[in-house]
């Protein structure tokens, strides 16, 4: 009796996390192609740091982290999206630009649980970037330096095995592995379930 209690407890509290998630839910992008029918859907970035701490210290050296879920072709993906921002006070050659994030296919993904568990995932195509530069007090750049900035956009394959580990407690830290180095985020704990809601919110809108 009390482990049939228990379990709808449990099975409640599930529940109720979705539907907390649910209604948080919010996506970028959502569209079936004419021709193929396939749908195309995303959830909007959510930042894994705090706005106004760790996102303020981000640089060349230390990445910003971004999270989102994807859907297409009936795969779910999880998207990591890697921020270096720097500034210089001369123009940066173009050597020093080129492939500033390198990620190559199958490159993994080490994901920290709340229980210090890892959770290991490949990507699922290569992510090749430059870096862009911004001249002084252009644009968004109000600064009198110039302002360099890498975005990379890394697909991971997730099978259910991956959606149950990574829906079934929050995360606190991630490990983006590079072609000849890696980027370590700590999640802010505001984000501990941000993966968690981008997956689920996927789900649900399925």
């Amino acid at each position: 009796m009390k482990k049939s209690v228990l379990g709808l407890v449990i099975l409640s509290a599930l529940f109720t996390t979705s539907a907390v998630h649910a209604a948080k839910c919010r996506f970028q992008h959502d569209s079936t192609d004419k021709f193929t029918k396939v749908r195309t859907l995303w959830t909007r970035w959510d930042p894994m740091e705090s706005f106004f701490g760790d996102l303020g210290d981000t640089s060349m050296d230390t990445p910003a982290g971004f999270v989102s879920a994807w859907y297409e072709t009936d795969e779910i993906s999880l998207r990591v999206k890697i921020e270096l921002k720097g500034f210089s006070d001369l123009e940066p050659p173009f050597y020093e630009l080129e492939d500033r994030i390198v990620v190559p296919e199958g490159a993994r993904l080490l994901v920290m649980m709340a229980d210090e568990t890892i959770v290991t995932l490949y990507s699922a195509r290569e992510e090749r970037v430059n870096s862009a530069v911004t001249p002084p007090e252009t644009g968004m750049n109000i600064t009198s330096s110039f302002e360099i900035e890498a975005e990379a956009d890394i697909r991971y394959a997730l099978d259910s095995e991956a959606i149950a580990a990574l829906t079934r407690q929050g995360a606190t830290n991630i490990r983006v592995e590079a072609a000849d180095t890696q980027y370590d985020v700590a999640i802010h704990k505001k984000s501990f379930a941000d993966i968690t809601k981008a997956i689920e919110c996927i789900q649900a809108a399925l």
